[in-house]
């Protein structure tokens, strides 16, 4: 339904990105797919330890658009190249406290989008917490974009507001947060992919410490959370309790039982869930961790509740001074009155060996094997898809600015009417190269 976020890997854009962190995800460098250049400055100003500001500016290739609203995301991509401009200061209160200013432009033939605003963490004494930001937004689209996406016409404006507040001790864990976001917030160069959205949460629980036996700490209590868009319809809701345990092995265990009701199509679903998290490390170098969510789920391609079993599990291992071992498989199933709809499975592995500081070499291997039965499906469906992708990444870094990659890859597919077949194969170079004055 909405729009997925995918981790920033690129050095260049990771280098100092918490100092772009806000409470409304403002920043997201992901946006700029295919930069042909771009300037980043971060630094002290003023002879003042107290003040710091960021600036980056780049030239994308292509500009890629969301289009957020209560229920979904859409979007498109733009044949041309847009400019984007960020600017962020910020001024320490004391030691842990701080306020600041933000700023995002992105600009292309017909288009921009602009936001603004403050924003503020402050620290009311040993316990207590705020955290808020608000933000307006201007954004034009090209006239075509505009009636081909049934986006405004012209100049429009838009608001995001994001207030918490948070209480934690050693014997208590509060929290109360309110997020406004009005339905013609638009944020370009962050990830914002839904909007027309009210939003207000809290939670409440007692923490017990032991800190040796079997458990270390174990916290449990309430939370409530409700979003309703800007005319008062409630769309999404959750209500229920959870818990959680830390203990030893460095073990972590979080688990939810809550009551979830949401909006899709004009209908309000009332779902029983439940999901929990685990991690372990019961030894060094080898750690173990799983996520699953057991109980009602919406079958979106067909509008109807349906039964949902998801789990996520992944374990690492370092072999040896230099190999690591990384397996995970992403499983999902969804049933209707005890009938399958689909059952979706994908593994994967992945192998890293450093011969050296200097040098690695890297192995992914995923398979992905989707089932559905179509019998269930009200639109046509494919009954079976397959997927292999194999990966190899050799990395020789020369300095610290400068790094070769020599690498390989390939694509293969199947269905019900044939197995996995090779569709494309790659090489490729790169050498990536950071100058510093």
């Amino acid at each position: 339904r909405f729009a997925l976020s995918y981790p920033e890997k690129r050095p260049f854009f990771l280098e100092g990105a918490e100092f772009f962190t806000t409470p409304v995800r403002a920043v997201f460098t992901r946006t700029l797919a295919d930069p042909d250049g771009g300037l980043k400055l971060t630094g002290k100003v003023g002879g003042s330890t107290n003040n710091v500001i960021g600036l980056f500016a780049a030239q994308d290739r292509i500009t890629n658009l969301l289009f957020p609203s209560n229920q979904t995301t859409s979007g498109t991509s733009l044949d041309q190249r847009a400019w984007t401009t960020v600017g962020r200061f910020r001024r320490d209160l004391g030691r842990s406290s701080h306020a600041g200013l933000l700023y995002t432009g992105r600009f292309g033939a017909g288009y921009l989008n602009q936001i603004a605003g403050p924003d503020v963490f402050y620290q009311l004494g040993r316990s207590l917490r705020f955290n808020g930001q608000y933000l307006a937004s201007i954004t034009e689209y090209p006239d075509s974009v505009a009636a081909g996406f049934h986006q405004p016409n012209g100049s429009f404006a838009g608001g995001a507001l994001s207030l918490a507040l948070n209480y934690g001790t050693n014997h208590w864990d509060a929290g109360i947060s309110y997020i406004d976001l009005s339905p013609r917030f638009r944020a370009d160069v962050g990830f914002v992919p839904r909007v027309d959205t009210r939003t207000l949460g809290a939670r409440l629980g007692p923490l017990f410490y032991r800190g040796r036996g079997w458990f270390n700490v174990i916290g449990i209590g309430p939370f409530i959370s409700q979003t309703r868009n800007h005319t008062g319809t409630l769309t999404d809701q959750d209500l229920g309790i959870s818990a959680s345990y830390q203990g030893p092995v460095q073990s972590q265990l979080y688990l939810q039982f809550f009551n979830h009701r949401e909006r899709y199509l004009d209908r309000l679903y009332n779902l029983s869930r439940t999901t929990g998290y685990l991690d372990l490390k019961p030894i060094a170098g080898v750690g173990f961790n799983a996520q699953w969510q057991i109980g009602d789920g919406i079958d979106y391609t067909n509008a109807r509740k349906a039964k949902e079993v998801t789990v996520l599990s992944a374990a690492e291992a370092s072999l040896g001074r230099g190999l690591t071992l990384d397996l995970s498989d992403t499983y999902q199933r969804l049933t209707d009155r005890g009938t399958g709809i689909f059952t979706a499975n994908i593994v994967q592995s992945k192998v890293a060996y450093n011969f050296s500081v200097r040098t690695q070499l890297r192995a992914i291997l995923q398979y992905r094997d989707v089932q559905r039965n179509i019998a269930k499906y009200t639109l046509p469906a494919d009954p079976n898809e397959k997927g292999l992708l194999g990966q190899f990444l050799f990395s020789y870094r020369v300095n610290p600015q400068t790094v070769l990659f020599l690498g390989y890859a390939e694509n293969g597919s199947g269905n019900q009417n044939y197995d996995v077949t090779r569709e494309t194969r790659t090489f490729f170079a790169k050498v990536g190269y950071a100058w510093r004055p």
